[in-house]
Parts: C-alpha cells; sequence; structure tokens
C-alpha cells in the first residue's frame, strides 16, 4: 500500500491514483480488482492512511522519477543508503520489514 502511495507521486497523469486505487480496492475492500486470487489473495482493513501519506510525501521529496527516468542497472549495485541520499528518499521511522 506504501508503495503504490510513493508511486502514486511519480506520474503526471491520472495513472498514479488509479494504480493506488486498484490496491485500496484489493487490500483495504477485498476486491478481487488486480490481485491474482491464488497467489495473493484480497482482504480487508490493510489501508492505513496515515502510513500511505508517509509513503507519498517519500515519493514527493525523491528528486527523480523512477518508473520514467531510473536506470536501474546504473544504481543495482549501490548500497540503499547511498541511494536514498542520492535521490533524497527520507528514511523510514519504524521498522523496515515487521516480523510476522
Amino acid at each position: 500500500m506504501n508503495v503504490a502511495a510513493f508511486q502514486a507521486r511519480l506520474f503526471d497523469d491520472g495513472f498514479s491514483f488509479e494504480s493506488l486505487l486498484e490496491v485500496i480496492l484489493d487490500f483495504h475492500l477485498g476486491k478481487a480488482f488486480s490481485t491474482v486470487e491464488d497467489i495473493i489473495p484480497p482482504s480487508t482493513g490493510v489501508f492505513h492512511p496515515n502510513d500511505a501519506m508517509a509513503g507519498y510525501e517519500k515519493g514527493l521529496a525523491c528528486n527523480v522519477n523512477f518508473i520514467r527516468d531510473l536506470n536501474f542497472w546504473s544504481e543495482a549495485d549501490q548500497p540503499v543508503l547511498t541511494l536514498r541520499d542520492r535521490f533524497n528518499i527520507p528514511a523510514s521511522s519504524g521498522p523496515l520489514l515487521i516480523k510476522p
């Protein structure tokens, strides 16, 4: 959900919020809109507005459009902290991976 919000900032057209809406339909309303049910089943109640806004704000702060302008292979060997600095992506305040 947060990645979709981050990416929503990267588009200059209506597709950004269309992709975010698809994720909300799948993982907040439980509609099988864009998921493949046998791989990632839809669920409910996963949309947390504050977390999504934090992702969107990180997208606003970013100085490159990862979808349109990034050459992945030229950056693939760089440490994450270097990439955060280079692309002006604020650090996350919470854990990066939540334990199951």
